[in-house]
């Protein structure tokens, strides 16, 4: 063999030798339907995850599952835990599982551990909860259609409206989605 075919040999070893490793690394997708899983709908609205790394998956009139990579935990009307309702907002806060539903539905406090539900309103004039989020001073805020509002301590809400807010561009009190940015301020 020439010494320009055992550069070629060579080549072609190390090329197949890459390809073959990336495609060990590569990531594998697995998507979980009603007919696949114990996914309680097919429609999911929201998913997070707890410390623990379990996924919590709210689904729209078809209730709230947990999943810990190999089994799935149903939470709705068939349970008789948690009502089946439009899931839209999950945060994890304070060992609870926050679960806001759209609707009119309202929103509650769900503790895994014991399996209850505990109902909470945001101090608004809307059952309606959009969005939850955790901010880095432990609080916990919910986008609500009648304003922002904040859990500061233990059953005590702050509301936020564009009439209550002075000097800023608050534009209106149908708030969609509430986020945290990059140093965990909402």
């Amino acid at each position: 063999i020439t010494m320009k075919n055992q550069l070629r040999l060579l080549f072609f070893c190390v090329l197949v030798l890459i390809c073959v490793t990336s495609s060990s690394r590569a990531q594998r997708w697995v998507t979980y339907t009603t007919a696949n899983s114990q996914l309680p709908g097919p429609d999911v609205r929201v998913i997070t995850f707890d410390p623990s790394g379990n996924a919590w998956i709210g689904t729209n009139l078809n209730g709230l599952a947990k999943f810990d990579g190999t089994t799935w935990t149903g939470y709705g009307d068939t349970t008789g835990i948690l009502p089946s309702y439009a899931y839209q907002a999950l945060a994890w806060f304070e060992n609870k599982l926050w679960v806001g539903a759209g609707n009119g539905a309202g929103t509650v406090t769900f503790d895994p551990a014991t399996a209850t539900a505990t109902p909470f309103t945001p101090n608004t004039n809307s059952s309606d909860v959009g969005w939850l989020a955790t901010d880095n001073k432990g609080q916990i805020w919910a986008a609500t259609g009648a304003g922002l509002s904040v859990l500061r301590t233990t059953n005590l809400w702050n509301t936020y409206t564009k009439l209550s807010v002075t000097g800023t561009n608050f534009p209106d009190d149908d708030i969609q989605t509430v986020a945290p940015d990059v140093n965990g301020n909402v």
